[in-house]
């Protein structure tokens, strides 16, 4: 664990560093409920952040922000209070291969999707600096059932809980994959794999991602017609997710996609089309 200057954390998978270099909790166990939180049905405002791009993923205590714009990562570094805030690029091209990253809770680690000539896995890089990353490791993704198929061009990674062991999500329109860290932040368990179609009265579109407690599915998904982002709950990690999908809101005209919710549910990233600008949506 490295704070003071908030650069990295050694173990990403244990406490996190906040703003001003101090230790902050990692988050529940597996299991539990403590400090959920559900998103508003109304919002307070609907702002561009005058970036062009997809797949935005901020964190709050490390005040760090990423997003891709197509052609390369980008770290941006701003203020994720209620006014907004400037977000400045950080990080240069890494690789064109590397795409759709996602930023983890404390800052320390993005989680992105590897594209080699068509084949797709997905890879995990740690952050060394203000702006410097490691090379991407590809993930190893185990199950005590059949083997996972191979990933298509669609799929996508979502950053990772912070629960205790952290569990993420990749998803596509075949629906998604629950998985569950194992030995270290290499190593990934199948838990579950839930099949697309009409899932929590939408039909499921993807670009799933799981909320940093493990209670919350974030995703697309088509209801009457209309593409919108959805949130599923379950009472704990150990149940499914069930019922009836809660829209989140946004500006009416705006076709969301590659959406983002904070932790603590007060704050809605997503991309809207045709536009395709990163918007902030400030819940009450």
């Amino acid at each position: 664990m490295i704070c003071g200057e908030n650069l990295y954390c050694e173990n990403p998978a244990g406490p996190k560093c906040g703003p001003g270099g101090d230790i902050v909790d990692a988050g529940d166990p597996d299991g539990t409920t403590s400090g959920a939180c559900t998103p508003a049905a109304s919002m307070t405002s609907d702002q561009s952040l005058a970036l062009v791009g997809v797949w935005f993923a901020g964190d709050h205590a490390s005040q760090r922000a990423m997003f891709y714009d197509g052609t390369a990562i980008r770290t941006y570094e701003g203020n994720f209070d209620a006014s907004g805030g400037k977000y400045v690029p950080a990080l240069p091209q890494l690789d064109a291969t590397l795409r759709a990253p996602r930023l983890a809770p404390g800052g320390a680690e993005m989680f992105l999707k590897i594209d080699d000539a068509g084949a797709i896995t997905f890879g995990r890089s740690t952050r060394v600096g203000p702006t410097k990353w490691t090379a991407p490791d590809p993930l190893t993704f185990t199950t005590s059932g059949p083997v996972l198929p191979s990933f298509a061009d669609g799929d996508n990674i979502s950053p990772p809980t912070l629960t205790d062991p952290r569990r993420l999500i990749i998803s596509g329109t075949f629906g998604y994959h629950e998985l569950v860290e194992t030995s270290d932040a290499q190593h990934w368990s199948l838990v579950s794999t839930t099949a697309g179609g009409t899932l929590f009265e939408t039909s499921f579109v993807g670009e799933a991602s799981l909320s940093p407690d493990g209670l919350k599915l974030i995703f697309l998904g088509n209801r009457g017609g209309t593409i919108n982002a959805f949130y599923v709950t379950r009472p704990s990690t150990m149940s499914a997710f069930a019922g009836s999908a809660m829209p989140l809101p946004h500006a009416a005209g705006n076709s969301p996609i590659t959406p983002f919710l904070s932790a603590d549910c007060k704050h809605f990233y997503y991309t809207a089309m045709p536009a395709g600008d990163v918007r902030h949506v400030v819940l009450p």
